[in-house]
């Protein structure tokens, strides 16, 4: 017995949210019984594309990564994401009455925007490829967004502190957005656990946001606020944010403070 059709989606916030146009089209394509499996907490922020949104975390969909049996079955499958093997296609191919489709996630060998190389890919089998647009936001309110650098390089966090202290001297509108697994060192500074209230956050008074590459910066475009991101360890061309966007390759030259308070200005003035 087949119950509707499955799309899987195991990448990270900032890949999910890249991803949106493709989930749009597929929405359009299968109608209202199309369901998401993935990492729940960034599928759940785009429940509005499906029937359902279910967790991969759960001891049930361990056969998508062994051999172990599956005994649903789904009209079609489809799977966006790296499946340089096909084990996973090959998998899904038992538990699909119509062939599996592929949609690979990202471009290696070439410059394209993630966005566009997916639409693309949906052209080229047969369904019609939707770009999402997005709103956007005249709001003056500027958020940064500073993180710690773990297998990236980032833009250090002093460099942060001391932005927001020059904008905040400006008598601008400035936020300090802090992420979940730092400890606050502005009394000021803002921060979520929950996405669905980040999301919520930036839609409600939109804003210009400045951050380096990050699922958040995507999260951020996607809520339809401008962005300004900083990028190290990936080609901004494929990587850059939607929406009214500026990504600065960082390889060679590192910004300084100085340089990022006039980029801003600049940004905040043209609206």
């Amino acid at each position: 017995m087949t119950s509707g059709s499955l799309l899987i989606h195991l990448g990270g916030l900032g890949d999910v949210c890249l991803s949106e146009s493709t989930l749009h089209s597929l929405h359009a394509h299968f109608g209202g019984n199309l369901h998401a499996l993935g990492y729940k907490r960034f599928l759940a922020l785009f429940d509005q594309y499906f029937a359902q949104v279910l967790s991969v975390e759960e001891r049930r969909w361990l056969w998508l990564f062994s051999d172990l049996p599956c005994e649903k079955h789904w009209e079609q499958t489809v799977l966006v994401g790296k499946d340089k093997s096909g084990e996973m296609r090959r998998r899904l191919s038992a538990v699909s009455s119509k062939p599996p489709l592929f949609i690979d996630l990202y471009p290696e060998e070439e410059s394209s925007h993630v966005e566009a190389y997916q639409l693309a890919q949906l052209q080229d089998l047969g369904i019609k490829p939707l770009k999402q647009k997005l709103g956007e936001s005249s709001s003056d309110r500027l958020i940064l967004y500073p993180e710690r650098g773990y297998a990236k390089k980032k833009w250090a966090y002093p460099h942060f502190i001391e932005l927001y202290q020059a904008l905040k001297a400006r008598a601008l509108d400035v936020i300090l957005l802090e992420a979940p697994d730092l400890e606050p060192s502005l009394d000021d500074s803002r921060r979520f656990e929950d996405l669905k209230e980040t999301a919520h956050f930036f839609s409600e008074e939109g804003g210009l946001f400045f951050s380096n590459d990050s699922g958040i910066a995507h999260l951020a475009a996607a809520c339809g606020l401008a962005t300004v991101t900083l990028f190290w360890d990936h080609d901004p061309a494929i990587w850059h944010p939607r929406g009214r966007n500026i990504a600065i390759q960082c390889d060679v030259h590192s910004p300084s403070v100085e340089e990022m308070v006039s980029l801003i200005l600049k940004v905040r003035a043209e609206g």
